[in-house]
């Protein structure tokens, strides 16, 4: 509405322009045969005199006006318009006056303050990328360069983890505490004896399974150290105990199958978890040290607890092709936290949110909020928009600059060749009537004085 408005009104204002363009000439002439042909005619002179004075009034500031931007070039005779003549000083005080007035580092500051354009910002490109991180085809472009990148620089990457995993596991080899390792861990055990005994009747399962598996190794030991003593006994003793295992019919079957009972039996189970509980009560305070002492000094019985985990946690880890691993849990198309989202998209997505949860929470305390606008101010000081601007004016055809200040003051000038038509008819009714002159001068006077002083008040 206000721009047809403003339409509206510049084309009235045209309007009464061209109006007073062919009618003040035509009022002109026909004035003019009247005062000189016909003098006898009653005021002739009077409408000649204003006639002529409005005319000279209007065209000396239509003819003023035209020369502001005309001729857009030099003449033969160094003749140019006023503003295409001192357009580098016109562009240079533009510039300038831009810059002071109105691209100032105080006016930006202020506007980018009040404008909120950095939680704008924020927001586009929050809703922005995540619209498209959203979509397949995106993921899967992203996917395709990942997978590229990794393969393109696969032994790079396989020696860079290499070397992260190999200090992870020194650092932790060196940190870890031996006796405190074992301290915990046969603390846990106790305890779980402690409330859990049924459960923990499963560790001595194990053993006991293996001592099944053994028996007949064992009666075969024992039937051959039972017949190595008869046979170091005396003449009567070796005698007197053949005689008495071949009438009790006691063989190693018979060894097996009391072994076998025992084994069976609850007694033996209650035997084997005491003996567990009283294993681990020794060695639960029991120092490192001490416990060492207790093993052959070997090479092998040397090298720590740590060191050894330390080496094999790595060669574990030097198994692995770190490249393939990455591409096979990041770039497949598995799905978990929804049936439409892929490991890739749903690691991508957390991790935009969380990037732009900690950004916006940095914006809320301020300091990052003013941190930027000062680098954009300074980003902007550094464009130099003066000397863009001034370059730019330069460059401009003279048809171009007049066309521009048409558009900026068109209706003022149209004003102003307008005024010069009334002042140049007033002046000519000072010609012919002072008293007239000075009545509508007055009149005139009255109403801008009284216009000045209510404004002057409501201010």
């Amino acid at each position: 509405m206000p721009e047809n408005a403003s339409r509206s009104k510049s084309s009235k204002i045209n309007s009464i322009r061209h109006v007073c363009m062919y009618a003040l000439p035509i009022l002109l002439s026909i004035t003019s045969v009247i005062y000189f042909y016909f003098p006898l005619v009653s005021y002739g002179e009077v409408f000649y005199t204003i006639a002529l004075t409005a005319n000279i009034g209007y065209f000396t500031n239509y003819i003023a006006i035209k020369m502001l931007f005309k001729p857009h070039y030099k003449t033969a005779f160094g003749r140019q318009g006023l503003i295409p003549k001192n357009q580098d000083k016109l562009a240079e005080s533009l510039s300038q006056t831009l810059i002071d007035n109105f691209l100032s580092k105080e006016q930006w500051n202020e506007y980018l303050l009040h404008s909120d354009l950095v939680n704008k910002v924020l927001a586009e490109a929050k809703d922005g990328s995540y619209s498209w991180l959203s979509k397949k085809q995106n993921i899967t472009k992203i996917n395709s360069f990942i997978e590229q990148l990794l393969k393109d620089n696969e032994d790079s990457v396989n020696d860079y983890f290499n070397q992260l995993q190999q200090q992870l596991v020194d650092d932790f080899s060196g940190q870890l505490d031996l006796q405190q390792l074992l301290s915990q861990g046969f603390e846990w055990l106790e305890e779980q004896l402690e409330a859990n005994p049924e459960k923990m009747q499963s560790m001595i399962e194990p053993i006991i399974r293996t001592i099944a598996g053994n028996i007949p190794r064992i009666a075969d030991g024992l039937s051959t150290a039972l017949d190595a003593h008869i046979e170091e006994q005396d003449t009567i003793k070796r005698g007197i105990a053949k005689m008495a295992k071949w009438s009790a019919d006691f063989d190693n079957e018979d060894i097996k199958r009391y072994l076998f009972r025992l084994v069976a039996s609850f007694e033996f189970r209650e035997t084997l978890f005491e003996g567990l509980q009283s294993l681990i009560s020794e060695y639960k305070d029991k120092s490192i040290v001490n416990f060492n002492d207790e093993q052959p000094s070997n090479e092998s019985s040397q090298s720590t607890l740590p060191t050894m985990l330390g080496k094999l946690v790595a060669n574990k880890l030097s198994e692995l092709n770190w490249t393939e691993l990455i591409i096979t849990q990041l770039c497949t198309s598995d799905i978990i936290a929804d049936e439409n989202e892929s490991r890739l998209k749903y690691l991508t997505l957390t991790c935009h949110r969380l990037l732009f949860d900690k950004i916006e929470s940095e914006l809320s305390d301020g300091l990052l909020h003013n941190w930027l606008i000062e680098e954009l101010v300074s980003l902007i000081e550094k464009l130099d928009l003066r000397q863009m601007v001034k370059e730019k004016a330069k460059t401009f055809s003279p048809e171009k600059m007049e066309n521009i200040f048409q558009k900026m003051i068109s209706e003022q000038l149209i004003f102003i060749e307008l005024l010069g038509a009334l002042l140049g008819a007033l002046s000519g009714l000072a010609l012919v009537d002072i008293r007239l002159f000075l009545g509508l001068s007055g009149l005139l006077g009255s109403y801008f004085l009284a216009d000045y002083m209510i404004t002057k008040q409501s201010h």
